[in-house]
């Protein structure tokens, strides 16, 4: 349910001769011959074991809830392309775990030749909100400030501007270079003493891509980002903001992995990211964070695909050693677990371009951590139906 990409389908029209035709493309409603047109509407329902991710000694109760997902994916000549999604979880007995995301993405591609050489290019855009109840791990009811509600403190709205440009070589690699501009701003809530959230960052980052065979390649990326806060203070080490500062983030990461494709409709991706974080000020917000996954999906004929995620992440503070009290500056805590994703379609009925498949979920999630109010285990599995256009 992570960040929104519109997923490909290879499922054959049984007995229909247009089949052919998209054999390459998922279900889709083509418009001449530049532009297509793909609509994804999958809605579920389901049981979530903890969904507000609280520890055990507040007894999280199992809540039933509805999932709808709706994603719209075109192009123009397969230069410029749009997409949108929303989603949103409603729980039934349990209003303060509903959350709802969406998306707005646009993106040009071309290339151009200098001297021998050929050059790719993207420039994006992409706008993308967030709304969510924000409960307290202390409590376990809505978090307050100074007696006052900051059920909103998180809801948010981010945009990103991203410029590639990418080189492939005559031995298989790719290279790539870009830059990222992003600004967030979360809900005002205009309570003194409350910190601002909101900032604006700019990253740097270099990807390879290195194919070693028709079935495997490697690929790395990593990159420095500066994150400057609009009115928040820098800390000293007991955690007491520091007057007349303005709390800066610088950000190195590196992400490597093996994407390996053993036969047709099989695909396991390996992956490793670690990142460091160190502030401008006493370095009260240093911190280290990373994760190993593996990704797998297979597809069982024309029908039928299963896709799994199993993940193992980590964040820890390197300065903090008081990590008893609730912070309300950051939504990361100082944690480590894992998490399993799966994900299994059955299609059930194809009739020109429509398709409808069953969906089914499954979500599970232990972690730890030095503050025990931020441990949690969460289970959730939902079923449902896949619209495809």
């Amino acid at each position: 349910m992570n960040s929104f990409k519109i997923k490909k389908h290879n499922y054959r029209l049984a007995r229909l001769s247009v089949t052919r035709l998209f054999a390459a493309l998922p279900v889709s409603l083509v418009v001449g011959h530049a532009s297509a047109i793909d609509l994804y509407a999958t809605t579920q329902a389901g049981l979530d074991s903890n969904p507000h991710h609280l520890t055990e000694s507040h007894a999280p109760e199992q809540q039933e809830f509805i999932y709808t997902d709706i994603k719209l994916s075109t192009n123009y000549q397969k230069k410029f392309y749009a997409k949108a999604s929303a989603k949103k979880t409603h729980f039934i007995n349990d209003e303060r775990g509903d959350w709802f995301k969406s998306k707005i993405d646009l993106l040009f591609k071309s290339k151009f030749k200098l001297s021998k050489s050929k050059f790719r290019y993207r420039i994006s855009a992409d706008h993308n909100t967030y709304d969510k109840t924000y409960i307290s791990k202390t409590t376990g009811n809505v978090a307050t400030y100074n007696g006052q509600s900051i059920a909103d403190r998180y809801d948010s709205t981010t945009t990103n501007f991203k410029a590639l440009l990418s080189y492939k070589t005559k031995q298989n690699a790719t290279f790539k270079s870009y830059f990222q501009q992003r600004t967030k701003s979360y809900e005002s809530l205009n309570i003194e003493g409350l910190s601002n959230l909101d900032y604006g960052h700019n990253r740097f980052g270099f990807e390879v891509d290195y194919r070693v065979s028709d079935t495997g390649k490697f690929f790395a990326d990593s990159g420095v980002t500066t994150r400057d806060y609009d009115d928040r203070r820098a800390k000293d080490l007991q955690g007491e903001d520091v007057l007349n500062t303005d709390l800066q983030y610088d950000y190195k990461d590196i992400k490597v992995g093996y994407s390996h494709r053993p036969e047709k409709g099989a695909h396991w991706k390996y992956t490793f990211k670690y990142s460091m974080r160190t502030d401008n000020n006493s370095g009260y917000w240093d911190s280290d964070s990373g994760y190993v996954s593996i990704y797998s999906k297979y597809q069982f004929g024309d029908w039928q695909s299963l896709s799994t995620t199993l993940k193992y992440s980590k964040f820890s503070y390197e300065n903090q050693l008081d990590t008893s009290l609730e912070s309300l500056d950051e939504e990361t805590k100082e944690r480590q677990g894992f998490s399993l994703k799966l994900n299994y379609q059955w299609t059930l009925a194809t009739l020109f371009e429509t398709e409808v498949a069953l969906y089914v979920s499954l979500e599970a999630a232990t972690f730890e951590s030095s503050n025990i109010i931020y441990q949690y285990q969460q289970n959730s599995l939902a079923a449902g139906i896949r619209w495809t256009l």
